[in-house]
């Protein structure tokens, strides 16, 4: 099986958690990490990097030197722009880092499949998640269906947040290679390509709007299992409320836990779990505290402020959220150059 998951660098912190987690309960797993930054080797210890131009660059160019002491929990980390993907720059100038990472995931998967090819099962993880078991929910899934998708929720309510969010969530998701899995790659890469934003107004939501779209094109198997995909979302629904730890083993009412997702974590997460489990005592609260002190361990405080390197011009000159809009408003601005990043503010607005 492979793991994938996309980072940008200031939450590289995250990814190592999660793949730690993944190789202590599936260490045959190869895990790859795509990192949405335009240089690995600036976290190369001593590497012959040119001088930065501003001190505040400087800072972040000291901070990254050791930013893949732990990449061992990696098996490979490629570079978003050296997965193959036709003009690459222009995608990225249109896109913030969440969408980009959104976007990646997808192409991330097609680099996966061509370059294993002993491989047939490969599952995608958003880096704020922790492993808690082996996903063998998702390999016998997998031999019978190309993909595996996880909702938000699966207890009806009337809540209709998911509306607009999209009914899948797409932190977690599983293919087979096969025909119809690629075609669902292709699909979305494709779509993608042009509406991967956060627009409420215009029904968007990056790339899990098109999700709600996949069980009627695919072979899609909807994993319902409480123990998968736990979030702040979905921690009061019927099942996933009676998280227990029985013998130092976690089970979610009498499923195995296999995963969480600590999305919003300090902010949505604690409101949650603060609102629906007052005492504090609960599981979920040692299980909180667990993986935010892995955080500093995998180098939180040398990471958490770092820019994304895709948010500057090659100049240093910012890239301003008008531009960026102007961009999407109008895609064909892009066409006027070869690399809008060798650009200024002043070419766009």
């Amino acid at each position: 099986m492979i793991m994938i998951t996309t980072t940008c660098a200031d939450h590289l912190y995250k990814a190592k958690v999660m793949a730690r987690s993944s190789k202590v309960h599936m260490p045959h797993a190869r895990i790859i990490a795509c990192l949405i930054e335009t240089d690995l080797k600036m976290f190369e210890s001593g590497a012959n990097r040119p001088l930065p131009r501003t001190p505040e660059a400087w800072l972040s160019d000291l901070r990254m030197s050791n930013a893949t002491k732990d990449f061992q929990y990696f098996d490979e980390v490629v570079l978003a722009k050296d997965l193959g993907i036709p003009n690459f720059h222009k995608l990225m100038f249109k896109h913030n880092a969440l969408e980009a990472s959104c976007i990646m995931k997808y192409h991330t998967m097609i680099y996966a499949m061509n370059h294993y090819k002993d491989e047939d099962k490969f599952v995608y993880l958003d880096s704020d998640m922790k492993v808690y078991g082996p996903f063998e929910e998702i390999s016998e899934a997998l031999d019978k269906h190309a993909l595996v998708l996880t909702p938000h929720r699966v207890d009806p309510d009337p809540w209709e947040h998911f509306l607009k969010d999209g009914t899948f969530n797409g932190g977690c998701f599983a293919l087979k290679r096969s025909e119809d899995s690629d075609k669902f790659l292709r699909w979305m890469t494709s779509r993608l390509e042009r509406y991967c934003y956060i627009d409420e107004k215009q029904g968007m939501f990056v790339d899990q709007k098109w999700l709600n779209l996949a069980p009627a094109y695919f072979d899609v198997y909807i994993l319902k299992h409480p123990g998968y995909n736990l979030a702040g979302w979905n921690l009061h629904e019927s099942e996933r409320k009676l998280l227990n730890v029985i013998g130092g083993v976690y089970r979610v009412k009498d499923k195995p836990l296999r995963l969480i997702h600590f999305s919003g974590i300090n902010i949505f997460f604690e409101r949650v779990i603060s609102d629906w489990f007052p005492d504090r005592k609960h599981p979920l609260f040692h299980l909180r505290d667990e993986y935010v002190n892995e955080w500093e361990e995998m180098g939180r405080s040398s990471l958490v402020d770092l820019p994304w390197t895709y948010d500057f011009f090659h100049s240093g000159e910012g890239i301003s959220m008008e531009a960026r809009l102007k961009c999407k408003e109008n895609p064909e601005l892009l066409d006027k150059f070869t690399n809008p990043f060798a650009q200024s503010n002043a070419a766009f607005v």
